[in-house]
């Protein structure tokens, strides 16, 4: 071997960086994980340095702002009656216009007011709503704890209907993405602006390296929350997603 090819496979191997790709399918769990186990035990270098990022990521907007139990309910009498009807609303993710039209009541029309989303409830003469009951809609749309009875009736606050802006993603085996000013294990994280039931599919063109904190490991365990810090679990959707830890 003369020394042009010996220093030309010295170059090679000082040059070679050490990538390692993980794809994952699975169904995200009611607390928000997703918990993969390898079937070995990958052991990185102490000494050296890897990066970790999200390479694609794809599943189903299925954030709910109505919930079974939770506020799926709407009560109101008729003109002339003391009979308080019960609606139950199925879950799932409803904007005002399409809350309105799942309840069908004509003499009930629930409506946003353009420019100070304020929330306007038009009540046929002698009907009422009562949003003094427990697990209505009543907070999402702005109203507090009262009976309506008026023609017209108007929101103390904007509607709060989105209840999911934005999903973050965790990842166990790193470090170093910063959140309000704590150190947080966040791969990736998006908006909420598909519509319910619609595909979500990204692909970063440009990546959020996090540093590879766990670097001897035989499972992989993703969790999903949003801004408020609750559990994103999709709804029993599928989720996939591919991960890539880098040689730097």
């Amino acid at each position: 071997m003369n020394d042009d090819s010996l220093l030309q496979k010295l170059v090679d191997k000082a040059s070679f960086k050490q990538i390692e790709t993980f794809e994952f399918t699975g169904v995200v769990n009611s607390s928000g994980q997703l918990v993969n186990e390898l079937q070995q035990n990958f052991v990185f270098k102490d000494s050296t340095t890897y990066y970790v990022s999200l390479v694609d990521f794809s599943s189903t907007s299925y954030f709910a702002n109505l919930f079974k139990d939770v506020n799926d309910k709407f009560y109101y009498s008729e003109a002339g009656s003391n009979v308080i009807k019960e609606v139950t609303i199925y879950p799932g993710a409803y904007d005002i216009s399409v809350y309105n039209q799942t309840l069908g009541i004509k003499d009930i029309q629930i409506s946003i007011v353009k420019g100070s989303c304020l929330t306007m409830i038009k009540l046929t003469p002698g009907f009422k709503v009562y949003f003094n009951k427990d697990k209505t809609w009543r907070n999402e749309l702005g109203f507090n704890d009262e009976v309506l009875d008026k023609e017209i009736n108007m929101s103390s606050r904007v509607a709060d209907i989105l209840k999911t802006q934005k999903v973050y993603i965790g990842c166990d085996i790193v470090k170093g993405s910063y959140m309000n000013g704590r150190l947080t294990n966040v791969i990736f994280s998006f908006n909420n602006e598909k519509e319910y039931g619609r595909q979500i599919s990204f692909t970063p063109e440009k990546r959020r390296y996090n540093l590879l904190q766990n670097k001897n490991f035989n499972s992989i365990t993703f969790n999903f929350f949003d801004d408020q810090k609750k559990a994103i679990d999709f709804e029993g959707a599928l989720c996939t997603l591919c991960i890539e830890i880098k040689q730097v």
